[in-house]
């Protein structure tokens, strides 16, 4: 028997599922429609460096209210897969702004995603889990079953509609046999990875849609990335003009959620929050065993022809 779920019920489930991740001691595979950020990130807004804001409110939560926080103190191998295709970069500059709006927030929730993945890698290194730095892992094929196993445990996940309504069911609730639930949760997590074998790097999806899109803005090669720029032709205004659920703009900011009142972003804040994730993955990633000297791993010395040597 499913559960029908609204925008806030996923809200709820998600909670769930995030302390399931912490608890899970051996794999945890799923595929993601819609890559969450976390509330507490938007909080970070009055920071000059949102991320270690954000990594020091995650180092004092024990809860489940961060992915962060759980996927650092998980001891379980991570495989994400999520269905991004290329091709609806073709036709974006054209696309009505509700898609441009949507485009744009499934590649910024990738993108963050990717920097927190990173960072609670080295979270496991430093705490002394070794070689479990690297068994976090993030991939992009066409997936058409949204499923969830966290160790034994499954969920189903059925979509309806646009409104963030969806059915959720978590098949092994009523099984008691532990050889039938091992082969339940088997069978999943082995169509799981099907889907991340015939995918690729989610890496290589982003640093290709920037790429495309800096192309489109007629950046040289030899030019300094104009990242914000870049972003604007890939939705981001459309983004945050366009309702959503991860905060609203406002004359000025207001992050006090008190009475559950959302966060209050102004646009130029809510634009900086945007623009520092992609920084902070472009720094991370250009940084890791490239060879390049450190001025070109800076995101505002990036070159367009480092960001295609990255890509190949």
């Amino acid at each position: 028997m499913g559960i029908v779920l609204d925008a806030d019920g996923l809200n709820e489930w998600r909670k769930e599922v995030y302390d399931l991740y912490g608890k899970a001691r051996s794999r945890v595979d799923a595929v993601i429609r819609i890559f969450d950020i976390d509330a507490e990130w938007w909080k970070c807004a009055g920071s000059s460096d949102p991320w270690r804001e954000y990594r020091e409110r995650c180092a004092l939560s024990s809860g489940a209210d961060t992915l962060l926080s759980v996927l650092a103190r998980s001891e379980a191998k991570v495989r994400f897969v999520s269905d991004q295709p290329l091709d609806t970069l073709a036709q974006l500059g054209g696309a009505p702004p509700a898609e441009r709006k949507e485009f744009f927030r499934a590649l910024l929730g990738l993108a963050w995603n990717l920097v927190v993945f990173d960072m609670a890698g080295q979270a496991r290194l430093a705490q002394g889990q070794g070689g479990k730095q690297s068994q976090l892992r993030i991939r992009i094929s066409r997936a058409p079953s949204w499923m969830h196993v966290v160790d034994e445990t499954v969920f189903q996940v059925i979509e309806r509609g646009k409104e963030g309504n969806a059915t959720v069911r978590q098949l092994t609730h009523s099984i008691t046999d532990a050889k039938d639930k091992r082969a339940l949760s088997g069978w999943a997590r082995d169509s799981v990875r099907r889907f991340a074998q015939r995918g690729g790097r989610a890496e290589e999806y982003v640093f290709s849609a920037l790429r495309l899109a800096a192309l489109d803005v007629k950046c040289n090669e030899d030019q300094a990335l104009p990242l914000t720029n870049i972003l604007v032709e890939l939705g981001m205004r459309d983004y945050l003009n366009e309702p959503k659920p991860d905060f609203l703009l406002a004359p000025a900011d207001d992050v006090d959620q008190r009475m559950n009142r959302s966060v209050l972003l102004s646009e130029p804040t809510a634009e900086r929050l945007c623009t520092a994730v992609f920084e902070e993955l472009l720094t991370r990633r250009l940084r890791k065993d490239t060879g390049f000297v450190a001025a070109w791993s800076d995101p505002k010395c990036l070159k367009l022809k480092y960001l295609l040597g990255e890509v190949l």
